[in-house]
């Protein structure tokens, strides 16, 4: 006759069979929260990759050409100012000269800039770049007339172009207003998205660190009540089999 009776003989075999299951859920729970959370920070790393090639790429040439453009226009108008002034007197000549390499500049710097907004198919950066291009010849044929009436008939043939010159000035300055804000504002929203995928790439570390950390303290704890049920069953094993040995003896 067996010492063990058959509802002890049950709950043992339960406990271990329940103790398997939880380990078998809990490795794969595990498994594919890791699989996930990997995948997770992948697609994070990814999308920060992708922010980081466009701003070395795109946005930051495109901030330094914006820059460069307004440049040029200045430099338009301070040498034909310049030599309107001086009237091309006491060697002080280049004025034109120098105004038209930046002109030159202007449309490489402007050519430079339609290309970058394609790139991010930026159609309102795209209209406002070629608007700019559009007051350009008009500023600049303006300003050449101005200086060549100053440099040939002083004053009172140059002053009466300076409106036409200044009203062309104030034209393209506009769309270079226009220009610089759009592009500042590009590159906030760039800065913006860089922030934004960081933040979300330490925030999936710490839910996957914080989801394996309970995961492991559930595994202990399991491990734990497996441990002491199979302490206890081994005690009343024990206990049984000094039972039998004393019931052999005739005791």
């Amino acid at each position: 006759m067996s010492i063990f009776s058959q509802e002890s003989r049950k709950t043992i075999r339960g406990q271990a069979i329940l103790s398997g299951l939880i380990f078998c859920v809990l490795i794969v729970f595990l498994g594919g929260a890791g699989t996930i959370g990997n995948w997770r920070l992948s697609s994070l790393s990814g999308t920060q990759a992708d922010v980081a090639v466009r701003n070395i790429n795109v946005v930051a040439p495109l901030a330094e050409v914006a820059q460069e453009i307004q440049y040029d226009v200045v430099q338009v108008q301070q040498w034909i100012t310049d030599i309107s002034a001086t009237r091309g007197q006491d060697g002080l000549n280049d004025g034109l000269e120098v105004a038209e390499t930046y002109a030159k500049k202007f449309g490489e710097h402007t050519a430079l800039a339609l290309d970058l907004s394609g790139q991010m198919n930026n159609a309102e950066l795209q209209v406002i770049i070629e608007q700019t291009q559009k007051a350009f010849p008009a500023y600049y044929e303006a300003g050449k007339s101005m200086a060549a009436a100053y440099i040939a008939g002083g004053p009172k043939s140059g002053n009466k172009l300076m409106t036409s010159f200044d009203g062309a000035a104030e034209a393209i300055h506009r769309e270079i207003e226009k220009l610089r804000d759009e592009t500042d504002k590009i590159v906030k929203s760039n800065e913006i998205e860089i922030r934004e995928a960081a933040s979300q790439a330490r925030f999936s570390s710490r839910i996957v660190l914080v989801l394996g950390l309970v995961i492991a303290a559930v595994a202990i704890l399991i491990a734990f009540l497996h441990t002491k049920s199979s302490m206890n069953a081994a005690k009343v094993i024990s206990i049984a089999s000094a039972a039998l040995r004393e019931a052999s003896h005739g005791n």
